[in-house]
């Protein structure tokens, strides 16, 4: 129990990062404008916003809305696997390379993309991991997120549609690397 208390806290230390970083950016507005350093695809200079966009969100509502959206596939995440930082580490790299290869003209920013991969890692881990606990993990991941499978296909304007099917595809990608015990 202690250990999956821990995990919670690393989960939860990362959406306070993420709260942190808002607010040392609108400090740093008149300075620099971290959203430059979102993804902007097939650029040099988009490459490092692979590392740094999940964390570089365009204003408070957005922020608002990646936070309910990560609260639960991280803990979800945290408490049943030991990988967990290494899992959203790859997400966070396969789902952004992604999206700088197919992504639209624009600097891509936000934690959806993780967002995306955090669930696609959850449906499809079981699926891969063909075990009663994981499978029923699955299903419950599928039941608490079917409402975002639409969005995969239709984003509203402004939204990274690119950044949303990247981090979708890289999590099932690497529950499909976990499975095989590729990543340990």
């Amino acid at each position: 129990m202690k250990k999956i208390i821990n995990r919670m806290k690393v989960a939860i230390g990362f959406i306070m990062f993420l709260w942190i970083m808002h607010f040392v950016g609108i400090l740093f507005l008149p300075i620099i404008d971290f959203r430059q350093y979102g993804i902007v695809p097939r650029t040099m200079h988009g490459l490092i916003g692979i590392f740094f966009s999940p964390f570089i969100h365009r204003n408070i509502s957005y922020l608002i809305s990646n936070t309910i959206g990560l609260i639960l596939p991280m803990v979800m995440l945290f408490s049943y696997e030991k990988k967990a930082f290494r899992i959203i580490l790859l997400i966070i790299l396969l789902g952004g390379f992604g999206t700088w290869l197919i992504g639209g003209d624009a600097s891509h920013i936000g934690a959806s993309g993780l967002i995306y991969g955090l669930v696609g890692y959850l449906i499809f881990w079981g699926i891969f991991q063909r075990n009663i606990w994981s499978v029923l993990v699955s299903i419950f991941a599928l039941y608490l997120f079917i409402g975002i499978i639409p969005t995969l296909f239709v984003a509203p304007p402004s939204v990274s549609w690119s950044g949303h099917v990247c981090g979708f595809i890289a999590g099932i990608i690497i529950a499909k690397l976990t499975t095989k015990k590729l990543i340990k």
